[in-house]
């Protein structure tokens, strides 16, 4: 969990009664994160950090990398690549890669940016999944070779998406009051297929199972039950 300057992790193998277990202070404000399970990675703006989680009570800071070409508040991962990204509702920018096959010494990786206005991304396997909001699309992206970035397919997508998430066969998008649902079961070929509204503005999205929880903004949290 994030918020504020700090980096919080909680012991959810009971879900009613959740415990903070560890925390870590960042060098800024940790707007989005993800993890391989042993490292977290957070993004914080201008700043991005790598944390080593491998012992959750006593997380250890492990390096960081500024990258001024981008106010990063968004992360995926894709096998050892990090891909940045700033889902800003009013503004965005391209998206920026960091190498971190060594934890120790991320590096700005030698991919071309990826120019567009992208709010939101998720990853699953060598593909990445961004809304481009310039162009009204959601694309996928070909990470299989890490020297190489290819668009392997694209549909029209909504704009002010803020949030994604992916099941097994299912990508939900989250943003303005709504979860759009796209069929990628064919990254090559996505499509969309509905939308659910929601009692609030639906700024996060996230998926366990069959079940769509949204962080519904001043209306609490949304469950959805979806496709697998």
């Amino acid at each position: 969990m994030t918020g504020g300057e700090g980096f919080r992790i909680f012991d959810v193998s009971n879900p009613s009664a959740p415990a903070e277990i560890g925390s870590f202070d960042a060098y800024g404000n940790v707007l989005d994160w993800a993890t391989d399970g042993r490292y977290a990675y957070l993004a914080e703006g201008y700043a991005f950090e790598i944390v080593d989680i491998s012992d959750p009570a006593h997380p250890v800071f492990v390096s960081r990398l500024f990258n001024f070409d981008l106010n990063a508040r968004g992360i995926s991962l894709v096998g050892r690549i990090a891909c940045l990204s700033d889902p800003d509702r009013y503004y965005s920018g391209p998206l920026s890669f960091v190498d971190v096959s060594s934890a120790l010494y991320p590096a700005a990786f030698a991919l071309p940016k990826v120019e567009g206005r992208f709010h939101a991304t998720a990853s699953r396997g060598n593909y990445l999944y961004a809304i481009d909001y310039r162009e009204g699309e959601l694309k996928v992206f070909d990470l299989s070779d890490p020297k190489q970035l290819r668009l392997a397919g694209s549909c029209p997508a909504p704009a002010g998406v803020t949030g994604m998430a992916l099941s097994e066969t299912r990508l939900y998008a989250s943003g303005n009051g709504k979860v759009h649902v796209f069929d990628v079961r064919y990254p090559g070929s996505p499509r969309w297929e509905s939308s659910y509204v929601t009692a609030g503005t639906a700024e996060k999205v996230f998926v366990s199972g069959n079940l769509i929880f949204v962080a519904d903004g001043p209306a609490g949290v949304s469950i959805f039950r979806g496709r697998r």
